[in-house]
């Protein structure tokens, strides 16, 4: 059964199934333009996943900015409103109390944000991290090899709302 992998189109974290085959599918093909590999992209996500033709702009930037990645292109983010953070990490001890203490943080302080834990070494090498577990905060790593103090993470946090105003 195809892998479902999860990507960020607009605002919201889709499903899509077998999007490493058509990924691994496109690499041996080669040889198209952008706009090509784009449609080409697109069409291949369509047969396995549903997507709303009022979105397919948004799945087409987002499945190609993917497929960027995935070949191993720098790629910039597409913008978020709001806190974005992410723990960078395969789920080892270390990596899981650092999400668990960022969780308790976000709580007691009553802070919104979406909150995701990579745990794909292929994602996480993306992000040219050299230990775990890793925090990236709207698209900045904030540490790397090791959990911060809690007053550390705070601050980072509420210096991100700030710029984020």
């Amino acid at each position: 059964m195809a892998e479902i992998i999860q990507i960020k189109v607009g605002k919201s974290k889709i499903g899509i199934i077998g999007l490493k085959e058509i990924f691994e599918k496109a690499k041996s093909i080669g040889n198209m333009t952008d706009e090509e590999l784009k449609t080409w992209l697109i069409e291949e996500v369509r047969k396995e996943n549903y997507v709303p033709d009022s979105t397919i702009d948004e799945y087409t930037r987002a499945v190609f900015r993917e497929y960027k990645k995935f070949i191993g292109e720098k790629v910039e983010e597409e913008k978020f409103e709001g806190l974005e953070i992410k723990v960078l990490g395969p789920g080892c001890f270390s990596c899981d109390r650092l999400e668990k203490e960022i969780i308790k943080l976000l709580q007691e302080n009553n802070i919104e944000a979406d909150l995701e834990h990579v745990r794909d070494p292929q994602e996480i090498a993306t992000y040219g991290i050299v230990g775990t577990p890793g925090l990236v905060i709207n698209g900045v790593i904030k540490a790397s090899g090791r959990i911060p103090k809690r007053k550390e993470i705070l601050k980072w946090i509420e210096d991100a709302m700030k710029s984020a105003e």
